[in-house]
């Protein structure tokens, strides 16, 4: 996906967090990994800057645009946390990522406003991230979020530069980094 965004005349950093199933993973070490992440790249010579984020990684892209007041491109979010859990149970991987007592500071849908702007893009056949979470999220958001919903689309096409639906994500990114 970098590669292909870098295709596109956009500069990308693949950022890796601290995730479950590694040593000091989850919440709050993600957190404090994405939050220094974003403010080096505040520090380079890259204006404007969008962040970008799939499954996980956009409940965290979510997160630090509010933390660091940047437009964020979500591709099929985590965007409520609490619900995964109750869905998925304590010990699956939102479970085990960030413990009810973090919902409030960490998961998106509770931190609204955000006070960016942000585009969600979601396949409405993903059967990893329920397509209703970004409804549900966009809905909350009282009008500052957008929703690109995407028929005949799971949950990896958006990044796949293989896959038509790429073009969205690219589209998305592009409008975002144009409004900026």
């Amino acid at each position: 996906m970098c590669r292909a965004l870098a295709e596109q005349d956009i500069a990308t950093w693949n950022v890796e967090y601290r995730c479950v199933g590694v040593p000091g993973g989850g919440w709050p070490a993600a957190r404090e990994d994405v939050r220094l992440a974003v403010e080096l790249a505040q520090s380079l010579p890259y204006d404007p800057v969008v962040l970008v984020g799939h499954s996980a990684g956009g409940q965290l892209a979510l997160w630090a645009g509010k933390d660091a007041g940047l437009p964020v491109a979500a591709l099929a979010p985590v965007s409520d946390v609490r619900d995964a859990v109750e869905r998925r149970g304590p010990e699956s991987a939102p479970g085990r990522f960030m413990a009810p007592e973090d919902f409030a500071n960490g998961s998106p849908i509770e931190l609204l406003p955000l006070g960016v702007p942000q585009i969600l893009i979601h396949g409405v056949e993903d059967d990893s991230v329920p397509y209703a979470m970004s409804e549900r999220y966009v809905t909350a958001s009282r009008g500052e979020a957008e929703l690109v919903s995407l028929e005949d689309t799971a949950h990896f096409e958006l990044i796949d530069p293989q896959a038509p639906q790429f073009e969205h994500t690219v589209a998305a990114i592009e409008r975002l980094l144009r409004d900026s």
